[in-house]
């Protein structure tokens, strides 16, 4: 897969061992951490979500996940596995976006 150990990578799609797709416009960017903690920001444009601006009630559904090194652990915002979280809208959290 592109990128070394510590670079996070905001993928079209699902991301496979070998493959990563970027998303056009897309932004990961890592600000440096010791191990274990990796703290990192992404931009996704509104284009990659299938719009062109925020949605009208500033709301919108979101899962977000990561795995360690080996896929020996896993966290998501919503307590599921990342594969079965990002399966499945139904389970996704609620964000509201704040006017800037």
């Amino acid at each position: 897969m592109p990128g070394a150990p510590f670079t996070p990578m905001l993928c079209a799609g699902a991301a496979s061992a070998t493959a990563c797709e970027p998303v056009a416009g897309g932004q990961a960017l890592y600000f440096g951490a010791d191990q274990p903690r990796v703290v990192a920001a992404m931009l996704v444009p509104w284009s990659a979500l299938g719009l062109t601006g925020p949605p009208p009630t500033r709301r919108l559904k979101i899962e977000i996940s990561a795995r360690s090194w080996y896929r020996a652990r896993w966290m998501s915002l919503s307590g599921r596995a990342p594969e079965a979280g990002s399966a499945d809208p139904a389970d996704w959290r609620w964000a509201r976006l704040e006017r800037q």
